[in-house]
C-alpha cells in the first residue's frame, strides 16, 4: 500500500450451492501502519494511511468434496481510505472511496468435514479514487492469502 508492504485481515461469509458455488460477502482492513505520502498535510504531525474494503463475493470450487480442491473467486465492492494521526485512530481530514475488483485463485485442503485451510493469490484492481496525494494504484497489487474456512461443506 502506497509503496509499502501491508498486512490485511478480513472475514467472509456465504451460502454454498450444490457443493461448488458460494455466494456471499467479505470485508477486509489493514492491520499494519502505512506512512502517508510525503506531500500529505503535516500540520498534524506524522500521519498514517488506513484502508478497508468490502463487497459481495462469488467463489467456484473445482472438485469440492475431494481431499483438496482449487477455487476461483472474486470480490466486487468499495474501498475506503483516510489519514489518521500516527499511532492513534483519530481521523485527519475526510474519507475517500474507490471501486475495488479482486479476482483470485486458491488451493484448499480439507482438514476435517467442517474445516478447510487454503492459500492463494489474488490481484486487487482499484479505480475511482479522487485524492490529491494518493492514487488508485497505491492500493492495487498482488496479494497472497491464507484462508481458514469453518462451516458445513
Amino acid at each position: 500500500m502506497n509503496g509499502q508492504t501491508a498486512v490485511l485481515m478480513g472475514g467472509r461469509g456465504g451460502w454454498i450451492f450444490n457443493h461448488t458455488l458460494t455466494v456471499g460477502g467479505g470485508i477486509y482492513g489493514m492491520l499494519t501502519e502505512v506512512d502517508a505520502p510525503e506531500d500529505a498535510p503535516t500540520a498534524f504531525g506524522p500521519l498514517d494511511v488506513e484502508f478497508a474494503y468490502l463487497g459481495p463475493e462469488v467463489e467456484y470450487a473445482f472438485h469440492r468434496g475431494s481431499r483438496g480442491q482449487i477455487a476461483a473467486y472474486s470480490l466486487i465492492g468499495m474501498g475506503f481510505t483516510k489519514y489518521v494521526k500516527d499511532k492513534s485512530s483519530r481521523q485527519i481530514g475526510e474519507s475517500f472511496s474507490m471501486f475495488v475488483l479482486e479476482p483470485g485463485v486458491s488451493g484448499e485442503l480439507t482438514v476435517t468435514r467442517w474445516f478447510h485451510a487454503g492459500a492463494g493469490l489474488s490481484y486487487r484492481f482499484v479505480t475511482g479514487l479522487t485524492h490529491d496525494e494518493l492514487e488508485s494504484g497505491d492500493f492495487a497489487g498482488l496479494t497472497g492469502t491464507l484462508t481458514f474456512k469453518l462451516g458445513w461443506f
